[in-house]
C-alpha cells in the first residue's frame, strides 16, 4: 500500500510540475515554515525558464535566517550541505540554505570571498554593494548600501584622533589605496608576511605596534597600515583605546538604519527594487561579461511587499535581465542576484533541489529554533544591541537567564565606550576618577568593568564588603545603578514623571527614588500587569533592551 501511495504522489507531482503549478514535498511540507514553490515562468522576450524554488514564512516566529561563512574561516570552502549543517545543534535545526556571495573560486589557496559577509553581528568581510540583511526578529531589507567605518584613538573625536577601516579581513599590499583594514581571528591565527604597520588591540585597548608578520589575537584583531597612511603620524598609542562605529548609507549617502541587521550578505546586482525591475549589472557598476551579458546558471532571493514570504531560488540559462523577470514572476517587492554558475545551489532539508558544483565559501541558512534563546518581544532589541557591539560576545546566547552583578557591569561600561568612543581609563580620566584595585576581595584585576564602574559610582559592594560578581541582580538594584550611571552623565529627566506601579508599595525605600527615575527616562518599565516587580530577577535579555534604550541617551562626551 506505501508503494502505490508513493507511486501516486510521484506521478502527481510530474504532473502538476508539466502544468507548472508547484508541489510541495513530503519532506518540505514536514519543515513548517518552508514550502517548495517551484514553478514555469514565461519570459516577455520569448520563451521560459523552470525555477527551483523555496517560500519562507518569515512570520512564522520559529524561523531564522543566517549568513554562514565556511568553518567561519577567511579563505576556507566547504560544501553547501556542510556550511549549513554548522548551525546544526541543540538552538537550532538547518531546514534550507542558498549559496550566498561571490568568493575567488578560481584562486589557489585561500578562496576569499568578495561581498559583504556579516555573520550573527560579526562583520567577516565588507564590500560595498547590493546587499541583503536579516534581523532576529525576521526583518528583511534589500538595497545598495556603502558601510562605513570610522574610528577614533585617545577617547577624542576629531580628525586628529579619526580613522578609517577601508577593509574587512582583506589584507592588501602597501602599494594599494584605502588598504587600511581590520583582521580578525577569521583571517588566521596571523597576519603573514607583509609590508603594513599594525595595531595589537585587545579589550578596545592598543597593546602593542609592530610592522611585517604579527599575532592576531584571539580575543581581539589588528589593524594595518601602509607607511604612507595619513593616519601614520603618531596618533595610535600603546595604551590608548580604540574604537570604531558601523554606519550605514545608501547610494545617495542618505543615514539608513541597519544596525538591526543581525546577518547580512552583499552580491548583486539587484534584480527588483520597490515592485519594478532593476537587473542591470553594468549600472550598478560590475563589469564581469558573465553578469553584463552572459547567460548561465544563477540564484536569487526576494520578499514580497509584506516582508513576510521570502523567496530564494535557482534557475538555468538565464541572463541578469531575465532573472529580473523571474523575480517579477513571483511578486517580489526587492530582489537580487546571489553568485551563480558552478556556486548555483539550493538545499532542503539535507537533500539537494540544485548542487553546486563546487565548494562554496558561504551561504544563507534557514534553520528552526529548537530550544528558546530569547524571548519573542526581545528579538530587535538584541539584534541592534549585536550590531551596535554593546553585548559582549561570550553573552550573546541564554537570553533568557538571569544575568550577574559582573555581567550587568560589563554590559553597561562596554555600551558607554562604544557610545563616548572612550575606554575605560579614557572614561574614568574624563570625570577624574579612578579605579581601587583590591576594593572588593571578590573581585580580581581582571574584572575590570566592575572597578570601573565603581569608579564611576555606577556599582557599589554588600556590606560585608564584597561585590558578589556571580550574584543575579533584581529589577530594584538594576533601578538603582541605572539612576547612578544617569546622574553621573547628568541625563535630563523628562518634566512628568513615570507611571505609578500597582506594586509600588513593595519597592524598597532606598530604591523608590531610582525607579521613579528609570521609567521616568523611559528605562524600565512594568508588565502588563501594572507592576514593577522590584524583587525579581533581571535577565540578560532584559538588561540588553535596557542597555539599548540607554545608549540613546548618553551624550557625546568626546567630541572636541
Amino acid at each position: 500500500m506505501k508503494s502505490i501511495k508513493r507511486i501516486t504522489a510521484l506521478v502527481l507531482a510530474a504532473v502538476l510540475a508539466v502544468s507548472g503549478v508547484s508541489l510541495a514535498s513530503p519532506d518540505a511540507l514536514a519543515a513548517q515554515g518552508v514550502t517548495r514553490a517551484d514553478r514555469t515562468v514565461a519570459l516577455p522576450g520569448g520563451g521560459s525558464r523552470s525555477v527551483t524554488a523555496l517560500e519562507i514564512d518569515l512570520s512564522d516566529p520559529g524561523i531564522r535566517i543566517f549568513s554562514v561563512h565556511a568553518e567561519g574561516a577567511v579563505g576556507a570552502t566547504a560544501s553547501l550541505k556542510d556550511i549549513a549543517a554548522q548551525l546544526n545543534g541543540a538552538s537550532y535545526e538547518v531546514i534550507a540554505a542558498i549559496n550566498g556571495t561571490f568568493f575567488d573560486a578560481y584562486v589557489k589557496g585561500k578562496q576569499v570571498a568578495m561581498g559583504t559577509v556579516v555573520s550573527n553581528g560579526e562583520m567577516i568581510h565588507k564590500y560595498d554593494k547590493a546587499l541583503i540583511g536579516f534581523g532576529l526578529d525576521n526583518t528583511v531589507s534589500i538595497g545598495q548600501v556603502k558601510i562605513r567605518c570610522i574610528g577614533w584613538t585617545g577617547g577624542v573625536k576629531d580628525s586628529a584622533h579619526s580613522f578609517y577601516i577601508h577593509n574587512w579581513n582583506r589584507l592588501l599590499p602597501a602599494s594599494t589605496s584605502y588598504n587600511e583594514a581590520v583582521l580578525t581571528p577569521a583571517f588566521g591565527a596571523r597576519t603573514g608576511a607583509s609590508d603594513m604597520n599594525v595595531l595589537v588591540v585587545r579589550d578596545d585597548v592598543i597593546t602593542a605596534i609592530t610592522k611585517g608578520d604579527t599575532a592576531i589575537p584571539g580575543d581581539g584583531f589588528v589593524y594595518v597600515y601602509p607607511d604612507s597612511s595619513p593616519y601614520n603620524d603618531g596618533r595610535f598609542k600603546v595604551g590608548a583605546c580604540f574604537e570604531y562605529e558601523r554606519t550605514y548609507y545608501d547610494w545617495n549617502d542618505k543615514a539608513i538604519d541597519w544596525s538591526g541587521m543581525h546577518n547580512i550578505t552583499g552580491v548583486g546586482p539587484t534584480l527588483v527594487i520597490n515592485g519594478a525591475k532593476t537587473a542591470d549589472a553594468a549600472a550598478e557598476g560590475w563589469d564581469d561579461p558573465k553578469l553584463t551579458q552572459g547567460a548561465g546558471a544563477r540564484s536569487f532571493i526576494g520578499y514580497d511587499e509584506s516582508g513576510k514570504k521570502l523567496i530564494m531560488g535557482t534557475a538555468a540559462s538565464c541572463t541578469i535581465s531575465q532573472m529580473g523577470d523571474l523575480a517579477l514572476a513571483y511578486g517580489l517587492k526587492d530582489a537580487m542576484n546571489l553568485d551563480g554558475g558552478a556556486s548555483s545551489g539550493l538545499l532542503l532539508e539535507g537533500s539537494y533541489l540544485t548542487t553546486p558544483g563546487r565548494l562554496l565559501s558561504n551561504a544563507i541558512v534557514v534553520v528552526r529554533v529548537k530550544q528558546t534563546v530569547m524571548s519573542q518581544w526581545a528579538r530587535a532589541d538584541i539584534a541592534r544591541g549585536v550590531s551596535l557591539r554593546y553585548i559582549p560576545a561570550d553573552l550573546q546566547s541564554a537570553y533568557t537567564a538571569n544575568i550577574t552583578r559582573a555581567e550587568y557591569c560589563r554590559t553597561l561600561i562596554q555600551m558607554l565606550q562604544r557610545v563616548t568612543l572612550m575606554g575605560k581609563n579614557e572614561l574614568m580620566a574624563h570625570f577624574g576618577v579612578s579605579a581601587a584595585k583590591g576594593r572588593f576581595p571578590d573581585v580580581t584585576s581582571h574584572q575590570e568593568a566592575i572597578l570601573t564602574a565603581n569608579a564611576l559610582g555606577i556599582v557599589n559592594g554588600g556590606s560585608d564588603g564584597n561585590f558578589n560578581p556571580g550574584g543575579s541582580i533584581t529589577r530594584a538594584e538594576a533601578a538603582v545603578m541605572l539612576a547612578n550611571l544617569a546622574k553621573r552623565f547628568n541625563l535630563p529627566v523628562p518634566a512628568v514623571g513615570g507611571p505609578t506601579f500597582a506594586d509600588a508599595g513593595d519597592i524598597p525605600s532606598w530604591a523608590a527614588d531610582s525607579v521613579s527615575l528609570v521609567s521616568a527616562l523611559g528605562l524600565m518599565q512594568g508588565g502588563s500587569d501594572g507592576r514593577f516587580n522590584p524583587g525579581g530577577q533581571l535577565t540578560r535579555e532584559q538588561c540588553f533592551a535596557v542597555v539599548l534604550r540607554l545608549g540613546k541617551l548618553i551624550p557625546q562626551i568626546s567630541v572636541k
